[in-house]
């Protein structure tokens, strides 16, 4: 929805109505973007039938870079891009060259371990902007499997802690590996081949079954969006659709009105608002013990 004012909006705090500032547009705001993709895994089937020498290519992730640059558009934005599978790595530094974001994207290979270190990539994503300058809000894009492989570093419980004392919206785009290997095999038209990956990939599936989806909280915790692709073409959509509502983001910013040290619970939602429109918001956040 475009064109909302401060009246329209309603924000509480733990129950209690609270006065609130009603910032500038999103088109004016200075943003800090992480893509985190794993590479490990099951994520090879991310990567089939991409070419090298073109930006684009046939396979799910071929237009990412130019996904990314559109969400981004006219912004003072910087871009760094993370790689994962069970250890996190540094494909690229935060850059305000478009270009050079574009190329590592393009580059990135889902040839890594069998890991997928959903809950170390996002710690690692936190950890690297808390390094930058303040002022700027901060976004992490995370193309990752349903369920956490191997995350040694942070457990859920610390993670949730940091998410809730920082600046993060993470927006979840999330496959489930069973489901791309069926949707790849009808459109090739052949059944599917058990050859080793293939094997890994179902037992993997079996042995977490029980597992919950570990992505889908992070994004609802603070205020993004958690949604699951199936191929190249649902893919490119959540892409569009994340950026058309970006567009349509309100950034509202209040004084916490208790400073006892926990959690705090944030409602946000609109005066009248048609029953059909859905506000998303960060539900909590945390104020830490001040040390001596």
């Amino acid at each position: 929805m475009y064109g909302l004012q401060h009246n329209d909006f309603v924000v509480r705090v733990n129950g209690k109505e609270q006065p609130f500032q009603l910032d500038e547009s999103p088109d004016s705001e200075k943003i800090s973007v992480i893509v985190a993709v794993q590479v490990g895994g099951s994520a090879y089937l991310l990567f089939e039938n991409r070419r090298k020498e073109s930006w684009e290519s046939d396979s799910i992730l071929g237009g990412l870079g130019t996904m990314v640059e559109n969400f981004v558009g006219a912004m003072d934005a910087e871009i760094a891009v993370v790689a994962f599978d069970s250890r996190v790595s540094l494909v690229q530094e935060f850059t305000s060259d478009l270009t050079v974001a574009k190329e590592k994207l393009n580059s990135l290979e889902g040839s890594g371990d069998s890991g997928a270190a959903i809950l170390d990539a996002v710690d690692y994503a936190f950890q690297m902007f808390e390094k930058i300058r303040p002022g700027r809000r901060h976004i992490l894009f995370l193309i990752s499997e349903t369920r956490d492989h191997k995350s040694r570093t942070v457990s859920a419980e610390t993670l949730a802690e940091k998410l809730a004392s920082g600046n993060i919206q993470i927006h979840s785009i999330a496959f489930k590996p069973l489901q791309l290997e069926v949707v790849r095999d009808l459109k090739s038209n052949k059944p599917a081949q058990n050859d080793g990956i293939n094997f890994f990939v179902l037992v993997n599936i079996a042995k977490n079954a029980l597992a919950r989806n570990t992505p889908r909280p992070l994004a609802e915790y603070t205020g993004g969006e958690y949604i699951l692709f199936s191929g190249r073409s649902s893919f490119d959509s959540i892409f569009i659709n994340l950026t058309n509502q970006f567009r349509s983001t309100y950034l509202i910013s209040f004084q916490a009105p208790d400073t006892e040290p926990g959690f705090h619970n944030i409602q946000i939602r609109l005066r009248n608002a048609p029953r059909d429109i859905v506000v998303r918001s960060r539900s909590r956040y945390r104020i830490d013990l001040q040390k001596e």
